[in-house]
C-alpha cells in the first residue's frame, strides 16, 4: 500500500492517492490525516477506505467531510491545512503495517508506530471516490 498527496494549487485539483500494487487484498486500512480548522489542530481517522488489489483510488479533499470530536461537521475544503500522517493496514498474511512519507514498518514496529499516533480527534466520513483505476504492473509489493 502506497500513498501520496497532490497539491496543484487549486483545491479542486488536490488529491490523496492510495495504491495497492499487490494482487492480494489489504484490510483494516486507516488513513490518519492532520488537519487545521479555525486555528485548532485535529487528527482525523479515515477507516472506511477501501483499496482493492491492483487498484489506485483517488480521494479529493473538496469532496471529503470530517466529523470533529467537538461536534463540528466540516468539509476538508474549509480546512486551512491537511496532510497525511500515515496509512496503517493489514496484509493478506495478517501482518500489520504503518507507512508514512519517510517510513514503512511492519509487524510489531508497524503496530507500535500506529498506536503511538494516539487517539484520533475526528473521523473522516465516507466520501465520493473520484477515480479508481487499475495499476500496472500488479503484484509488485504492498
Amino acid at each position: 500500500m502506497a500513498f501520496w498527496e497532490e497539491d496543484a494549487g487549486r483545491l479542486e485539483d488536490e488529491a490523496l492517492r492510495l495504491v495497492n500494487r499487490s494482487a492480494d487484498p489489504v484490510t483494516n486500512i486507516d488513513v490518519r490525516l492532520a488537519v487545521t480548522y479555525l486555528g485548532k489542530e485535529y487528527q482525523i481517522s479515515a477507516r472506511d477506505i477501501n483499496v482493492p488489489p491492483c487498484m489506485e483510488v483517488v480521494y479529493r479533499p473538496a469532496k471529503m467531510t470530517a466529523w470533529l470530536d467537538d461536534g463540528q461537521l466540516v468539509n476538508l475544503s474549509r480546512m486551512t491545512g491537511w496532510s497525511t500522517l500515515l496509512v496503517a493496514f493489514t496484509d493478506s498474511a495478517g501482518v500489520d503495517w504503518a507507512r508514512g512519507t519517510t517510513f514503512l514498518l511492519g509487524g510489531v514496529e508497524g503496530k507500535n508506530v500506529y498506536e503511538k499516533g494516539g487517539k484520533p480527534t475526528g473521523s473522516l466520513l465516507p466520501s465520493e471516490t473520484t477515480a479508481t483505476k487499475p495499476v500496472e504492473p500488479c503484484g509488485t509489493g504492498s
